[in-house]
């Protein structure tokens, strides 16, 4: 599968249907074949921006270009780009620029941080990077892990205070494994996220393994994943360029090897002496595959 086109071509479908009532993971995911979870991360990696930061912006952007560029009435923006009145216009354009659409026709304060040109394909080739790692195709064994669950989204990773959570209540877990790597699973979930007002965030656990399940306890969770087949990717890198491992496992990786996504939970392992702010930190990542059909 070509994650690339893709997003692409989500990105088409977004500048068609801008401003209708649209749920784009589901309409691409469908299209496309691929699970909302694995898409979510995917436009992620090429875009740089979460698929309803990305829309927000994007519509803002036109919205404020019309009202600065045309003499068209405010009222008639309003209508046209599906609100249901001119104070809701007003109210949802105010929240997002500080001003009103009046003021910013007089006075536009553009806020590059704001707005966003649509991508076109020669900017989108240069988003992703070509990395040299090649990954060991391993049957996993059972992973029976025990740990703290919370939320992220990609763009504003909170991992860190996750994992602060998780250390202050560690000492609760019996039978904890001697080697003590930590982990952290990014779950997939079947629910309806909208991601048009806000940013996707994901539940994770981050854990450790545990070699027999004695107690679990209140405050955490117990997960058990099974045997199956993963890509491992091992990188011994500073936390910052995680995600530039991501752009090559969609992009690069998976476009020229023999393998393709399965369902599964992505799993990322790290070294018993790991920091998020350590530059040399033992990083794997475990992606289930299946071989392509």
């Amino acid at each position: 599968m070509d994650y690339f086109n893709i997003v692409k071509e989500a990105i088409k479908y977004i500048e068609n249907h801008l401003f209708h009532h649209l749920s784009i993971q589901d309409e691409i995911s469908k299209k496309m074949y691929i699970s909302k979870y694995h898409f979510h991360r995917v436009f992620f990696m090429v875009v740089n921006d979460t698929i309803g930061n990305y829309i927000k912006k994007r519509r803002f952007t036109e919205i404020a270009e019309r009202i600065v560029n045309t003499n068209d009435r405010i009222i008639d923006i309003a209508l046209d780009c599906q609100y249901s009145s001119h104070e809701a216009f007003t109210r949802a354009f105010k929240e997002y620029f500080g001003q009103t659409p009046s003021q910013y026709r007089k006075n536009p304060i553009k806020n590059p941080l704001l707005l966003t040109k649509k991508i076109n394909d020669y900017q989108l080739k240069y988003t992703y990077y070509d990395m040299a790692v090649e990954p060991s195709i391993i049957d996993l064994n059972e992973l029976k892990l025990i740990g703290t669950m919370g939320e992220t989204s990609l763009s504003n990773n909170n991992l860190d205070q996750i994992w602060k959570l998780f250390k202050s209540q560690i000492h609760l877990i019996d039978n904890k494994t001697k080697t003590r790597v930590g982990y952290t699973v990014w779950m997939e979930s079947e629910d309806d996220s909208r991601l048009i007002n806000e940013n996707y965030n994901y539940d994770v656990l981050v854990a450790v393994k545990v070699e027999k399940v004695i107690t679990v306890p209140k405050e955490m969770r117990l997960l058990v994943i099974n045997k199956g087949l993963y890509a491992a990717f091992e990188i011994i890198e500073s936390f910052q360029h995680l995600y530039q491992l991501y752009g090559y496992i969609y992009f690069v990786w998976l476009k020229k090897s023999d393998y393709q996504l399965r369902d599964g939970y992505i799993i990322e392992e790290y070294s018993n002496d790991f920091s998020l702010h350590a530059s040399d930190a033992k990083i794997t990542i475990y992606v289930p595959v299946e071989i392509k059909q």
